[in-house]
């Protein structure tokens, strides 16, 4: 089946009533590959609190840290059927698949530009253009994340190019004032049903979003004016670690998740089937390679050209 343009597939999405968008690390590799393409993560990550790790990597033949994951915590699940007595290594794999997601919000954050001026401005621009097909207008759905950097919410929070039309994109999150602590240098998941409206939905969490045990916190800038990276950081160094959910099927991603705001927002947000990533009155413009639904096939290339020059983007190929 052939890829559609990106101009084509959004014109014959106007057939639907919403579009909606899923990005992929494709997003941030297009941004800066230096950082966020897995070879650079992988180059620059430290293992040396779990060197076995890096044969798992070399087995595998990839650089690609969940995979990584996913084998190990497969391979603990598939292990006491062929050694039932080596509970060991069926710990340390588990052990291991953790250290990895430890890894590797380590390493994105401490990769991470360190504030949205490290990245020109028109990159900005070009990308806030592009998700204006998704965030804007009549048209205006949501917008699903996978990735874990600040690069989306860096762009939907900066400014337009000067002596240009506004782009007037629909930013709501779920987030609000802690009612207990209103002043409080975070922001809090506002429940299922006050947050209804959020179209900015953050799948496998993200470096500003911390759970505390009974709410989900959004760190800021505007309310403590210090850098969101450097915020993530110090709670890094603190002992606290992001939301992050990397597990390697639904069913553990709904355990890992099940009270998880942004992931429960997300599945009230999706079609009755699971299987499907569109419905008759909703498109979702990405490349995907196993594409069964009424979703479009689009050349990531071409939404790269569609973005001019700048901040490319690409929905990256699942």
């Amino acid at each position: 089946m052939a890829l559609s343009t990106f101009a084509d597939a959004v014109l014959d999405s106007d057939q639907f009533s919403k579009r909606h968008l899923l990005l992929g690390n494709g997003f941030s590799i297009a941004c800066r590959a230096d950082i966020f393409h897995y070879g650079s993560l992988f180059a620059q990550a430290d293992f040396a609190a779990v060197p076995e790790v890096v044969a798992v990597f070399e087995a595998l033949g990839t650089q690609d840290f969940e995979a990584a994951i996913r084998a190990l915590e497969n391979a603990a699940g598939i292990l006491p059927a062929y050694a039932p007595h080596d509970a060991a290594s069926v710990a340390k794999m588990i052990e291991h698949a953790a250290a990895l997601k430890e890894i590797l919000v380590q390493t994105i954050a401490g990769n991470h530009p360190h504030i949205p001026s490290d990245i020109p401005h028109d990159r900005f621009w070009a990308c806030r253009r592009f998700l204006a097909h998704f965030l804007a207008g009549e048209k205006g759905g949501c917008v699903f994340t996978l990735n874990y950097d600040l690069l989306l919410y860096w762009a939907l929070m900066h400014d337009d190019m000067p002596f240009e039309n506004p782009i007037n994109l629909s930013i709501s999150h779920g987030f609000g004032n802690d009612e207990d602590a209103p002043d409080a240098e975070y922001v809090v998941w506002q429940g299922e049903t006050n947050a209804h409206s959020a179209c900015v939905i953050f799948l496998h969490g993200a470096l500003h979003l911390f759970d505390s045990g009974k709410e989900l916190l959004k760190y800021t800038w505007v309310r403590k004016g210090v850098p969101l990276i450097e915020q993530a950081r110090s709670a890094l160094n603190n002992g606290a670690f992001p939301l992050f959910v990397a597990e390697g099927t639904s069913g553990q991603k709904k355990q890992k998740s099940g009270t998880t705001p942004t992931f429960i927002r997300a599945s009230s947000s999706s079609p009755p089937t699971s299987s499907r990533v569109g419905t008759a009155s909703s498109s979702l413009v990405i490349r995907w390679q196993k594409m069964t639904t009424t979703s479009l096939l689009v050349s990531a290339e071409d939404v790269s050209r569609s973005c001019m020059s700048g901040y490319s983007a690409t929905p990256y190929t699942l």
